[in-house]
């Protein structure tokens, strides 16, 4: 199973300045997408094409777009279902 974003605190530092550097234009307008296509060609091209480097990589992807739905979307959403109503069955 994939723990992320849930690594070790001694890992987050490296990754966080990475983050912070990223931050400047990296919204989620094609931009985003673009940056992960290109990190996993780079990775791919360190680590060698196999179906495991593709399936991980996609898995991490799926893993955190669950991590955002759980923890933000479906508090938003259910903001929004006290705000205006649910939909009636």
């Amino acid at each position: 199973m994939i723990n992320i974003p849930y690594i070790k605190k001694e890992q987050r530092p490296v990754l966080d300045e990475i983050v912070d550097d990223a931050m400047f234009d990296l919204v989620p307008d094609g931009k985003l997408n673009y940056f992960l296509f290109k990190l996993m060609l780079s990775r791919r091209t360190i680590e060698g094409e196999s179906y495991k480097f593709y399936r991980n990589y996609c898995a991490e992807l799926r893993a955190c777009a669950r991590e955002i739905e759980r923890r933000y979307m479906n508090k938003y959403e259910n903001m929004k279902i006290n705000l205006n109503g649910d939909v009636e069955e």
